[in-house]
């Protein structure tokens, strides 16, 4: 009875003694991975220090600024919103108060005004018989104000003019008509898709600037202000090289350029009288007693 009691007691403890152990591996167990996880924590904390997390953030800020600048035209334009209805104007049929046309030569505005046209360059050359050049030179410049347009250059043989694009054809039938038409051509450039692309690159590039004006906020290091203001001056400096392109565009959209050619007529030229003495160099000072025009003409007597 005695043994029995006593091998009781040992099965007792033994059982005790597993479960002791079974609770202490247990929490062993757990409190390894808690140490881990704290241990992760603190490395976590550590290496996001302030300093750290501003590098971060620039790193991750000039790589979406390089994802930005690297994403091409072609993904954002294609043929754009321009439609592809062909259209002989470019410009706004607006006139002021004395009845003068109203041309914009802004890019957001040309684009605005033609959004459901084709823009177009036109270029006319031509040329005419006068009978009298400055009579005619003078009547050219006074339409050329009346239908808002201006010279560009003018000489002896050749006036070039720019007018307003909806007029193009008009000024070049009312030109012909200030003497005998000898020639005429007429071309025209579609400047749509090139336009387009420009107005998506100067939207993107102002976009960029933004951005980079908003990473330099955030910047603390030298070497990173250096690298931002350098970046800054680059897509600056492309910004206006865009805008240039642009207005060039513009200007050639909304005002058709006329190259006119003018001579005198060959009845004009063949009516002409012998030039007078005056305007010959003589070689004797007698000859001028005599008269050069009677010189010219002694086969007559």
């Amino acid at each position: 009875m005695k043994t029995i009691k006593i091998s009781f007691l040992i099965t007792i403890f033994m059982i005790s003694l597993l479960l002791v152990f079974s609770c202490a591996k247990k929490d062993f167990v757990t409190s390894g991975e808690n140490y881990r996880k704290d241990a992760g924590n603190q490395n976590i904390t550590k290496s996001e220090s302030p300093a750290q997390t501003k590098d971060i953030a620039m790193r991750e800020a000039f790589a979406d600024l390089e994802a930005e600048e690297s994403r091409t035209v072609k993904e954002k334009s294609g043929e754009g919103t321009v439609d592809d209805t062909v259209s002989n104007n470019a410009t706004n049929k607006t006139r002021d108060t004395t009845g003068k046309l109203l041309v914009t030569t802004e890019p957001e505005k040309v684009l605005k005004a033609n959004k459901v046209k084709r823009l177009l360059i036109y270029t006319g050359n031509m040329s005419i018989e006068v009978e009298n050049i400055d009579n005619v030179q003078s009547e050219i410049k006074k339409y050329i104000d009346e239908v808002s347009g201006y010279v560009i250059s003018m000489n002896a043989n050749q006036m070039i003019v720019r007018v307003p694009a909806e007029v193009f054809y008009d000024s070049v039938e009312k030109v012909a008509g200030f003497g005998k038409l000898f020639s005429k051509d007429i071309q025209s450039e579609d400047v749509t898709k090139q336009f387009s692309d420009l107005s998506i690159k100067l939207e993107n590039a102002i976009a960029t600037k933004d951005r980079f004006i908003d990473v330099l906020k955030k910047a603390y290091k030298i070497e990173d202000i250096l690298q931002v203001e350098k970046e800054l001056q680059r897509i600056t400096e492309e910004i206006e090289m865009l805008k240039g392109q642009l207005k060039y565009l513009s200007e050639n959209i909304s005002y058709s350029k006329i190259i006119i050619n003018y001579s005198l007529s060959q009845d004009v030229l063949a009516s002409k009288d012998v030039k007078s003495s005056s305007e010959y160099l003589l070689p004797f000072a007698w000859v001028s007693t005599i008269g050069i025009d009677k010189i010219i003409s002694f086969k007559n007597y």
